[in-house]
């Protein structure tokens, strides 16, 4: 906490005035970011895209974080495991309620509409989480930019999930 007081230009006392606790901080910063990710996916739900160019648009966007926001998804699942139980429930059921579940309907939609096999949701969110977890890594560059990256990632992916035609 005095590391983070001291980054932020306030005293330690001031920090605790906001955050008794270390994990009260943490929960704050990932809920904010969690924030930013569901209006991003509500955005996106809400365009005329199609299941494609909207996850399209979901990687180019996350890829264009900077570093130490694209950090964060790596962050939780590294250090989720240090929170209290009830601290860890109501991470889990955030990231569940405003950010998976999002993403999932975009994929849901995706696969009504035709443009995916009719695979489980759950399973290719996992699948496309797993695929862009090394680009969320601390100091992970999105080389050459994080629009050409997108583009061979998301038709990677969809070449695996794509339905017939």
């Amino acid at each position: 906490m005095r590391q983070i007081a001291e980054s932020l230009g306030v005293t330690k006392p001031a920090l605790y005035y906001h955050f008794r606790h270390k994990e009260e901080l943490f929960l704050s910063i990932l809920e904010e970011y969690l924030e930013v990710m569901e209006q991003l996916l509500l955005s996106l739900l809400s365009s005329p895209l199609d299941c494609h160019g909207r996850i399209r648009s979901f990687i180019e966007a996350l890829l264009s974080q900077p570093d130490e926001q694209r950090g964060l998804i790596h962050l939780v699942s590294q250090e989720a495991i240090h929170l209290s139980a009830g601290a860890r429930q109501r991470l889990l059921e955030s990231y569940e309620e405003r950010f998976l579940s999002k993403l999932r309907l975009i994929l849901e939609q995706g696969v009504q509409q035709g443009e995916l096999r009719p695979l489980e949701p759950k399973l290719i969110s996992w699948v496309l989480l797993g695929i862009l977890y090394p680009y969320v890594s601390p100091g992970a560059t999105a080389q050459p930019s994080a629009q050409q990256i997108s583009e061979l990632l998301a038709s990677i992916y969809f070449h695996g999930v794509a339905a017939q035609r």
